[in-house]
């Protein structure tokens, strides 16, 4: 049997149980469950006050960062629905997408604004809340960064207007009370677009009660006591297997969730020697990188209980 509860419910129970366990890690760098709780429920406040409520779709347009987790939980505590947008759209997409489903809010990283930000002079749109790495990062790796946004977006001002905010200051807001009641069974949590398999693209709706019973079976699949263990975090999100057997799970779990903003093989490899995840989530392309690093230099991987693959055939050599 499955709790008749959103999906809001699997992080608030984290940080009730593992307050000050790390609920993820980025670049060295560590959030707990009891901060990424706080953090979601003062941008759930923001949120709302800029229109997220039931029936509303928020668009979320991020890399695997903490940023994504915050934002993810801030809209459902709202009780509108999470639009997944990938980062390897282009703007006209994204457009698509927007209109489509009268998505009025956008969260993004400053170096994808790019991709939205023609969308607030026509459509729906109405408010981009823009974060950013640079901080996160060393300081040459954080140069490089800032260059990358110049070289894209040219000199992205931030003006305090009705439609531009800055993440990092809507988080100073006063958490929000009481989430907006939910029906597991019927809200949809999450808007996934597709290709498809026929015909034009179209968007798959994943309710609380889908992916809050994909969470709890992987959960028990995953080896280990709650409360301990890590997953690596590179699968993307904005996909059904990286939200799923990533995100969710960790939260189910109370495992730390290792990020990396996108896969390249010499440095996950050093992420799983430095941070040692037990559960490795993988695509074949992913296992087929790191096996080809491996063979110019061995790593002791042994930490590593459960290895997953999916989306695509694995081949057997």
């Amino acid at each position: 049997p499955y709790p008749r509860a959103p999906l809001t419910a699997l992080l608030e129970m984290a940080a009730r149980r593992f307050p000050d366990r790390p609920a993820c890690t980025l670049y060295g760098q560590h959030t707990t469950f009891a901060q990424l709780d706080d953090l979601s429920r003062r941008l759930a406040r923001a949120l709302a006050g800029l229109g997220a409520r039931t029936g509303r779709h928020v668009g979320l347009l991020l890399p695997n960062i903490p940023e994504y987790l915050v934002a993810l939980q801030a809209v459902w505590l709202t009780g509108a629905t999470a639009l997944q947008l990938s980062p390897l759209m282009v703007a006209e997409e994204v457009g698509h997408w927007l209109e489509a489903t009268g998505c009025t809010i956008v969260v993004t990283l400053d170096l994808l604004a790019p991709a939205v930000v023609g969308a607030l002079r026509r459509g729906p749109l109405e408010h981009l809340v823009l974060t950013s790495l640079a901080r996160r990062m060393a300081m040459w790796r954080g140069m490089l960064y800032r260059f990358e946004r110049l070289r894209r977006a040219g000199y992205l001002r931030l003006p305090s207007d009705a439609h531009r905010h800055r993440f990092d200051e809507l988080i100073q807001r006063e958490p929000l009370a009481e989430p907006v009641p939910i029906n597991p069974a019927e809200d949809v949590a999450v808007l996934a677009p597709t290709g498809g398999t026929t015909a034009s693209p179209k968007a798959v709706m994943l309710t609380h009660r889908n992916l809050m019973a994909n969470a709890l079976q992987l959960r028990s699949y995953c080896p280990g006591r709650d409360g301990a263990g890590g997953i690596l975090g590179v699968l993307p999100f904005f996909h059904s297997y990286g939200l799923s057997v990533g995100l969710l799970t960790s939260w189910a779990k109370g495992a730390t969730l290792h990020l990396h903003p996108r896969f390249e093989a010499r440095q996950v490899l050093a992420l799983l020697e430095e941070q040692r995840p037990d559960v490795m989530p993988a695509v074949p392309a992913m296992l087929l990188a790191l096996n080809k690093v491996m063979r110019g230099r061995p790593h002791d991987l042994s930490f590593i209980e459960m290895a997953l693959s999916g989306a695509s055939a694995l081949e057997p050599d």
